[in-house]
């Protein structure tokens, strides 16, 4: 049995392998059964109806998730994240929502994509081909790809910017590294 996958053996000791003790108050809590059929939830549901300050400290956290970059040494908030709860329905709808036109991450999309257009010398209507919008669902399924329109447009102004690199990026793929020779 591998103890330290629950918070609640931070509380508790194993004693057999239907009860366990309780460090706080002694107390003997069946687990429910042996085996696989053992279960934390009764040992969970004394530490939050017995011990109420322990719970509150350690356990009772409406967080849902951390960041890595959230103090681990703190064993306060440690013990917080092994114990995360479920997300709200609300977190994950705003996930599957599909971003604005003008949010920072479509923007940014939408810049490296006429990028693409325009240096791979791509025609506008790749945007609809139905390969690159399968990749993109699957890499970044909250975006939304505008129409061919919007990218003629965009992959001039990203032409125009970058016009002097892909005179320099033609001249040496076409004459240094591919010379083509007339004999």
């Amino acid at each position: 049995m591998n103890t330290n996958k629950s918070l609640v053996w931070s509380v508790f000791k194993y004693d057999d392998a239907v009860k366990v003790k309780c460090n706080l108050c002694s107390t003997f809590i069946s687990r429910g059964g042996t085996g696989k059929k053992a279960s934390t939830t009764p040992l969970l549901n004394h530490i939050r109806t017995k011990h109420t300050v322990e719970y509150d400290k350690h356990f009772s956290t409406k967080k849902t998730s951390y960041s890595a970059n959230d103090d681990v040494d703190d064993p306060d908030t440690s013990s917080r994240k092994r114990f995360l709860s479920q997300p709200t329905l609300a977190s994950v709808l705003e996930k599957k929502k599909l971003w604005d036109i003008n949010h920072p991450k479509s923007v940014e999309l939408h810049h490296a994509i006429a990028q693409m257009i325009a240096v791979d010398n791509q025609p506008h209507s790749f945007v609809e081909d139905e390969g690159f919008r399968n990749m993109m669902s699957k890499a970044q399924p909250q975006y939304k790809i505008p129409s061919r329109e919007y990218f003629k447009d965009k992959a001039k102004d990203v032409f125009r910017m970058q016009g002097r690199y892909c005179i320099v990026d033609f001249v040496i793929r076409e004459h240094i590294i591919n010379p083509r020779h007339v004999d």
